[in-house]
Parts: structure tokens; sequence; C-alpha cells
């Protein structure tokens, strides 16, 4: 679901940077326009909305708190954020909040 958003975005001239675990699924989206990063902290790097496709709440968590994460960086504050998980919030109250950056 996230490769066609981020594809669709990239096309309509909207500046993204897309970061996948594994970086051969996001390397066709630059010739789309995507810059494609090598962190989930290099993606969020002075964005002002902030999009997240991940399928598990231990995906949900890596990306935001794990090490190389968008929150541990402090790069969450003040950013429009919308995660769409592929797991139920309530699945693991720690992700949810995580995704919420609380």
């Amino acid at each position: 679901m996230g490769f066609p958003m981020a594809r669709n975005l990239a096309r309509s001239g909207i500046s993204v940077r897309a970061w996948n675990r594994s970086r051969d699924k996001a390397e066709p989206l630059a010739k789309d326009g995507a810059q494609v990063c090598d962190s989930p902290a290099e993606a969020a790097e002075g964005a002002s909305v902030i999009l997240t496709m991940l399928a598990a709440a231990d995906a949900v968590l890596d990306v935001v708190t794990g090490e190389r994460g968008a929150l541990v960086l402090g790069q969450l504050e003040g950013v429009q954020r919308a995660a769409c998980p592929h797991c139920r919030p309530s699945a693991s109250p720690p992700a949810a909040t995580a995704a919420a950056g609380s």
C-alpha cells in the first residue's frame, strides 16, 4: 500500500523521501522522483508531514523509537503524522503511543 501511494505522490510533484526495511523495494521510487533514504530518521529529516505504512506493531516501534528512528532523533515535534499500520493500533499500546508521537 505504501509503495503505490509514494509513487503517486512523487509523480504528482510532491517531495517524497522514502525508506523501506528492504531498500531494494524502495529503489524503484527513485525513477519517479522520490529520494530513497537509508533510515527512518533520514526520511523524516526536515519533513512537515510523515506517512507510515508498516506491517506490524514491532515495525512501528522500530521506525519511531528504534536506534535510527525518527522520534529518538527528535524529528517528530511539530510534524503532522499519519500512521497507517497493517495492524490494529490496539494490538500494541506502545506502538500506538509511538505512532501518535506521545
